[in-house]
């Protein structure tokens, strides 16, 4: 009698383990992403940086080299500041484009379909 009861709970087992969807394997599986609410930035008012950001080559290029991240941080920080210290360039503008443009492509990339998992 104990053998059958043992087998009646095994069989039960694992009728519960399938039907629950977390324990789902093979192509039925669907990836799931992860759905937070997007960063908004607090600080101060950006103005217009967040839409005219990529119309700057010079920056829309820097915006692109360091958000890959594909150069050390130093480098990345040499290639703001050499931007920054052009001669006739507007400091305060230009930064805030520059944050505008890091800001929006870490945040695509953070919400991107590399960040989708099966689950």
């Amino acid at each position: 009698m104990g053998i059958v009861a043992l087998l009646s709970l095994a069989a039960l087992m694992q009728a519960a383990h399938a039907a629950d969807p977390r324990y789902q394997t093979g192509p039925a599986r669907k990836p799931r992403c992860r759905t937070s609410r997007s960063p908004r930035w607090a600080g101060p008012p950006l103005g217009n940086a967040q839409a005219k950001w990529k119309d700057d080559a010079k920056v829309s290029a820097l915006v692109e080299k360091v958000a890959a991240r594909l150069v050390p941080i130093d480098e990345a920080e040499k290639a703001v500041t050499e931007l920054l210290s052009a001669p006739g360039i507007d400091k305060v503008a230009v930064g805030k484009l520059i944050f505008a443009g890091l800001f929006e492509q870490l945040n695509a990339e953070r919400f991107s379909e590399a960040t989708c998992h099966a689950s």
